[in-house]
């Protein structure tokens, strides 16, 4: 008996510990994402959290609700598990979630305005 809660337990441990891998609702793509912490209108960045540190020069797009809302592009600053990125299109602001769907190519923000 003692046995059996021993090896329950360490199974559950190992369940426990185990780390959540990125969805998406396409096969074979990979999303990564996380949400907008700050944002610097005027320069023109934002502060990203990440779940995943993006690659330098990889755009996401930036979803307020479940529509999106903006783009963005980060850069080589990069301090886990923040990283700097420019808006290159639309409006961020802190709150807002960004995604990359890594595998698809993602079309222009207006034709999904």
């Amino acid at each position: 008996m003692g046995q059996f809660l021993g090896m329950s337990l360490t199974a559950l441990l190992l369940v426990g510990c185990a780390t959540p891998r990125p969805q998406s609702d396409y096969p074979g793509i990979l999303r990564i994402g996380g949400e907008i912490v700050r944002v610097n209108s005027r320069a023109g960045y934002v502060v990203a959290e990440c779940s995943v540190l993006p690659s330098p020069g990889e755009e996401a797009t930036v979803v307020r609700g479940d529509q999106p809302v903006g783009r963005i592009r980060f850069g080589e600053q990069m301090r886990p598990p923040y990283a700097v990125a420019d808006l290159i299109e639309g409006r961020a602001l802190a709150g807002d979630r960004w995604r990359i769907d890594r595998g698809k190519t993602e079309p222009p923000l207006e034709q999904k305005l």
